[in-house]
Parts: structure tokens; sequence; C-alpha cells
């Protein structure tokens, strides 16, 4: 891939992005112009091998091991870069910006700032490590989720972000009330992508491998037949962990719409499972909706030649995007 899209003008800056998730670490270079759509380039995703058990100290250690490969790998991308005469400037980091998912970076809707987990200041350490003292700001990756959205698939009723990490899949109640978005309730549940993986390897006696082809068929409509109980199995036990969190938020706000953020293919599986289960019955009694983002959503507004799209990379950068001085937010997320 080349580093970047042709010759770049001089007006602009680059923004190191890094994503933290329990299912792994991305990250990119985000060239950034208040006349231009944003460019992505130097893009990797570092995703962590299947854990048998939701065991917190190795899954920090992977998290953290999966940061120094992506920061390394930026890093050299961004060092290529500046020995590019006409290019020079794009390699030159201006910030970073940081996403974390739960547990490191759960969604407040008080207004009051969380204390800093000891573990994001680890990573923020990390990327000072490669790339010299400079400003990092954190986000909750929910945040930046229920910012960028409505963005791509607008909606002008209230409606329900199920966001979906590794391990973690939190629920984001968005209440239209306007002029804005109101985050009006949160909740998390402890299943994430990797949660249908397990269910095909442990009920299916599928390999690692067979389940996330499995997935990836599942989520493009087909039914291999020697998965479906598995799979089935999966599904249901999904919509009614969803259903019964998600029931208790519409007591609040009455949303008719699901929207899935994940990785793909598992935001198509997420969609498709919950589509499927006679919980949306229950909580859509007269109609609903419920769709995924897909990273097509994102590029008309962001640059990217990956053949691979990378979704949170994506988003991250359009949200990064957004706060520049022409960009205009249409959210808000305190009460």
């Amino acid at each position: 891939m080349s580093p970047l899209f042709g010759r770049q003008r001089e007006e602009g800056k680059t923004v190191l992005i890094l994503d933290v998730e329990s299912g792994g670490v991305g990250a990119c270079l985000a060239r950034l112009s208040p006349h231009e759509p944003p460019k992505i380039f130097g893009e990797v995703r570092k995703h962590l091998p299947l854990q048998a058990t939701h065991d917190t100290d190795a899954l920090t250690k992977l998290i953290l091991q999966a940061a120094e490969g992506a920061l390394a790998h930026t890093a050299h991308v961004a060092a290529r870069v500046r020995g590019h005469h006409a290019l020079a400037s794009a390699g030159i980091i201006d910030s970073a910006a940081v996403f974390f998912s739960p547990p490191w970076g759960a969604l407040s809707i008080t207004g009051r700032e969380l204390e800093p987990h000891p573990f994001t200041r680890r990573i923020e350490s990390s990327v000072e490590s490669y790339f010299g003292p400079l400003t990092v700001t954190v986000e909750p990756f929910g945040l930046m989720a229920a910012h960028t959205t409505p963005i791509l698939l607008p909606s002008e009723d209230h409606y329900l972000l199920s966001v979906v990490s590794g391990e973690v899949t939190e629920l984001i109640l968005l209440e239209n009330v306007g002029s804005h978005l109101h985050i009006a309730g949160h909740a998390t549940l402890p299943m994430g992508r990797h949660y249908p993986l397990r269910t095909l390897i442990s009920h299916g006696g599928l390999s690692e491998t067979e389940a996330r082809s499995v997935l990836g068929l599942y989520a493009r409509g087909h039914e291999p037949p020697h998965a479906l109980e598995a799979m089935h199995a999966a599904s249901i036990h999904l919509a009614s962990e969803f259903g019964s969190l998600a029931g208790e938020l519409f007591k609040f706000v009455p949303a008719r719409r699901v929207v899935v953020v994940s990785q793909e293919p598992a935001g198509e599986w997420f969609a498709r499972s919950l589509a499927k289960s006679p919980e949306l019955e229950h909580l859509f009694p007269e109609a609903g909706e419920v769709r995924a983002v897909r990273a097509s959503h994102a590029l008309p507004f962001v640059g990217m030649h990956s053949s691979r799209p990378d979704l949170p990379l994506l988003l991250e950068v359009l949200f990064v995007n957004t706060r520049l001085p022409k960009g205009q937010a249409r959210f808000m997320s305190s009460v």
C-alpha cells in the first residue's frame, strides 16, 4: 500500500489514532485538513488470540504487547514518510488520540470525569516512548460511537447503540431531543465478538479457524448445516441477555431502532441474531429495526486505501476530524 494518497498539501496535521479494546489493538495515522476529508495511512490491527477464560491479568499483558506492536508499526511508517521530501510534513505527528473500550474506557453519563485507569496511563507512556512528548487525548470508544454513528446513519428517532468489542458489549441509549442526541441510558453486557466463536468451538466441535469462517458465512446470510445448532444456541442466548438489558433501558426512552457497531463480520452476526429473535417482538411490539454499521458507510467521509477497511479506525478518525474548527457536532453527552 502506498503510504499516502498522492502529494499532500502542506496545510494540515497528522494525528496518531490508537484503538484499545478487549479483542486487540488497532492503530493508524490520520492526515487532517480543514478543507479536505481526512485520510488514513499506516493502518494496522493486532488481534489477540482467543482466550478460554476471562483472565483480566492475562488479557492486560496481551493488550500491552499488541499496543507495542501497533505503535512500532505506525512509528516506522511515520519515519518512512518523513524521509520522503515531498511528503515529509505528513510524517510529523502533531498529537495522539487513544480510544478505550470497557473495561478500561467506561462511559459516564453523569457529567463527571472518571479517575484515569492505571492501564490507560501505561498505554499513554507507550505512545510517548515511540513518538516522544506530544498531546495525548483519551476518549471512551462508546462516546465516540455515539457521536459518529448518527453522522453515518442519520435518524430522527431515538435508538439504541450496541457497541461490541472482543469481550464486552455496551448498550448506549440515544434520545433525540431535537437539536442534538442525548445519552439517556447505558449498560454493559459481558458478551462480545469472541462469544459466538467460543460457542462454536465448545459446542460445535470446531477449530478456531473453522469457527471464524462459519461466523463470516453466517453474517453474509449463509447457514452452514454442520454449525447450525451451536450458532442457533449462541444467537438465542445473546438475544435473551440483550433483550433483558434493552428492555430496562427502554423504560426511559422508547427507542425503536438498534444499531450495532463492531468489526466486521461480527457486527452483521450480532445484528442478524437480534433481528431473527423473538426477543425483538417484545422490545418492538409494533415495528422496529436492527442494522449494523459497515465500513462502507464511513468510506464516503474518510479516505482509505485498504482492501479491508477497519471500521473502528474509520469512526475514530471521523470523530477526531469533527473536532477541527469547521467540524459541526450534533451530539451532546451531558444531561
